[in-house]
C-alpha cells in the first residue's frame, strides 16, 4: 500500500513506485557518494590521461565527489535538485556512485533499497 497522509503506511514492494524518492536518493549520492574515491584501477598500457602521459601499471584513482560536482557534466552541479533525474536520459547515467561495468559494487540496489527504508523509518518517527 502507499502511503495517503498519516492513516496508511509505506510497504517496501511500494518503494520502487515512489519515483520522485528515487530522485532523491540518486541526487543525494550524487552529491555524497558512498565514498568519495572510487576503487583503485590499473592501467594496462600506457595512456594518456586529461594531458598527462601515465604509464602501464600505474595506480588510478577516480576522484568521485569532484566528478559529480563538475560543472561541465552537471547543470548547477551544487545545487540539489532531483528532478534532472526524472527522465531516463540527460544527466542520469553520469551518475557512478557505486562505480560502473563489471567493475561496479554488485550492492547498488542493496543500497539504495535500504537508503529508500531508512527514509521510511524516519518518516514514521515523525
Amino acid at each position: 500500500m502507499l502511503m495517503l497522509g498519516k492513516a496508511a503506511c509505506l510497504d517496501e514492494q511500494d518503494l520502487p513506485k515512489l519515483s520522485y524518492l528515487q530522485n532523491i536518493i540518486n541526487e543525494t549520492l550524487r552529491l555524497f557518494p558512498p565514498a568519495p574515491l572510487l576503487v583503485p584501477h590499473e592501467s594496462s598500457e600506457d595512456c594518456t590521461l586529461c594531458g598527462f602521459e601515465v604509464p602501464r601499471g600505474t595506480m588510478l584513482l577516480a576522484n568521485l565527489w569532484t566528478i559529480h560536482r563538475d560543472p561541465e557534466q552537471w547543470t548547477n552541479s551544487t545545487k540539489f535538485m532531483p528532478e534532472r533525474f526524472e527522465t531516463g536520459e540527460g544527466e542520469g547515467y553520469k551518475l557512478i556512485p557505486f562505480g560502473a561495468g563489471r567493475r561496479a559494487c554488485p550492492g547498488t540496489t542493496l543500497g539504495k533499497r535500504v537508503m529508500a527504508l531508512a527514509a521510511r523509518k524516519l518518516d514514521s518517527d515523525l
